[in-house]
This record gives C-alpha cells, sequence and structure tokens, in this order.
C-alpha cells in the first residue's frame, strides 16, 4: 500500500518591496507564526517545501511570488489521491478593485508578497493543478482573509483599527502604491489565466477573519495563529472541533470573526477528520 505524502507550505510575509517605493510595511508577527506553524508542521510530520528546495518556511526575504507559486505547482505534480498539503500564509491582506467603481463586494482579494501580490484568482487557478482527492488546507492569517473563499454571509460587525495593536492591512501611501494599476492588472490576469479550472481535490480554508474584517497582531504573533496553536494539541478533535475552539477564542472580546469554507468533490467529509493529520 502506498504511503500518504503530507507537505507543508509555509509562508511568513512582513516585507513588500519592488514596486511599492513608499511601502516597507514590516510586520514583525508573520515571521514568528511561520516559523512557529512550520514547527508545528514537522511535528505533525508533514515535510516543508521551502525557498530553492528547502525543507523550511518561506520567511519575508524568501517570499517572492513566482517561487511561492513553483512551489505549489511542483508539490500538485506529486500529491495523489488521499495526499494532503496544508498551506499556510501569514501577512498582509489587501481588498482591491478589479473594475472602475467597483463596489466593497465586486473587490477581490490579495496577499502581499515580497515582490508582488497574489490574487485569489491566481490561487483558484493552483489549487486547479491538483488531482481529484488531494486534501488541500489553507490557513490564511491576514486581512480580509475570508474573502479567498466565496462566503455566503459575513459578520456584520466590521474590525476597526482601535480593535487591534496592530493589523494586518496596508494603509496610506503604502496602500497607494500597492493599489496601483489593480485594475489593469486584474484584467491581463484574467485575461491570461482565462477560464477558471473546475476543482477536483478537496479544499477546506481556514481565515483569520471574515472578508470585511482586519485580522489583528501583536508584535509576537497574529491573533488567529496564536489560537490555532494554543487549540490544536488538544487530542482527538476534528476540524469541527478545531474551529470552534478557535471561534472561542475570539467570542465576547473581538471584532474579528474567524471563518471556514469548503469547495470540491467530497468536501463534506473534512468536518469530521482528525485536524492537520497526515
Amino acid at each position: 500500500m502506498r504511503a500518504k505524502k503530507a507537505y507543508a507550505i509555509v509562508i511568513g510575509s512582513g516585507l513588500l518591496k519592488g514596486k511599492h517605493p513608499r511601502c516597507t510595511a514590516d510586520l514583525k508577527s508573520a515571521d514568528k507564526d511561520a516559523q512557529a506553524m512550520a514547527a508545528f508542521a514537522e511535528k505533525r510530520g508533514f515535510v516543508l517545501v521551502g525557498p530553492d528546495g528547502t525543507q523550511a518556511p518561506f520567511l519575508s526575504e524568501q517570499a517572492k511570488k513566482n517561487d511561492i507559486m513553483g512551489a505549489v505547482t511542483n508539490v500538485a505534480t506529486e500529491l495523489e489521491d488521499g495526499d494532503i498539503l496544508l498551506f499556510f500564509y501569514s501577512g498582509h491582506g489587501a481588498t482591491l478593485p478589479v473594475a472602475e467603481g467597483s463596489s466593497f463586494q465586486q473587490q477581490r482579494e490579495t496577499w502581499s508578497l515580497l515582490d508582488g501580490r497574489l490574487w485569489d484568482l491566481e490561487w483558484d487557478h493552483l489549487m486547479g493543478e491538483f488531482k481529484s482527492g488531494v486534501r488541500l488546507v489553507l490557513v490564511s492569517d491576514s486581512c480580509y482573509s475570508g474573502g479567498f473563499g466565496p462566503p455566503e454571509a459575513m459578520d456584520p460587525r466590521e474590525t476597526k483599527a482601535s480593535d487591534c495593536s496592530i493589523t494586518k492591512v496596508l494603509r496610506g501611501d503604502c496602500f497607494k502604491d500597492y493599489a496601483t494599476d489593480s485594475v489593469k492588472e486584474f484584467a491581463r490576469l484574467k485575461a491570461a489565466l482565462g477560464e477558471k479550472p473546475p476543482l477536483r481535490a478537496r479544499a477546506l480554508l481556514l481565515a483569520a477573519c471574515q472578508a470585511n474584517q482586519l485580522a489583528c497582531a501583536e508584535p509576537e504573533y497574529g491573533h488567529f495563529t496564536h489560537a490555532l496553536l494554543e487549540v490544536v494539541d488538544i487530542p482527538n478533535l476534528s476540524y469541527k472541533a478545531f474551529y470552534r475552539q478557535v471561534r472561542r477564542k475570539f467570542a465576547g472580546r473581538s471584532t474579528q470573526s474567524p471563518f471556514w469554507w469548503l469547495a470540491g468533490p467530497g468536501s463534506h467529509a473534512f468536518p469530521d477528520e482528525d485536524a492537520f493529520q497526515p
């Protein structure tokens, strides 16, 4: 019988450079989140897939868009039915207009990497590369992260900056630089990628917050990653029980509401499976 493969791609993206000259956006907690999550993944038996083929997380200076997308594509060629990829991102999230006059609900989500942004549309295409029966567990500790799935309903509470010591959102001149030409970039990207491929794998998104909320952080950690790592070693937790425990960490003290989303054939089985088990 073939042994199941379990890979983890772990990203801490706390720096932005390239064409965003006013945007240093140094988020120190992102690297620390990634290092803690990488240690957890290895403890659970996942093999890290990192920069230049190393078994290490992608930390700020290595969190380059093409390298990360290439790592995902390489893993997709290896994984078969029953195998698993754990993908973790901690860093800035942004929601950007993709057409002139876009309303908030029409905007699209991005992750902010060292040298560019990874759009949710690009992630959809990456997920389409995985074979039937592969398990994809996506954990995103970033602002607006619930928008990487299509939420049917959002928490009416919107997180305000005053609710957090630090937020994982881009602001001021930094955001202006980052958002420049987003409409044109998305149009070029959509034309280049073509039709969204069908999702054959089964996917679970665990997001730090709803699509209309900010993700809070401290200098040492993101609130969501910290809650996740506090809960995850409780024995015999299913994904459903794990998610409930994490939600309880935010109850009554925060307008940040963790979110989850299931997609793909057979994804209905995810909630009852053992959390983060290869």
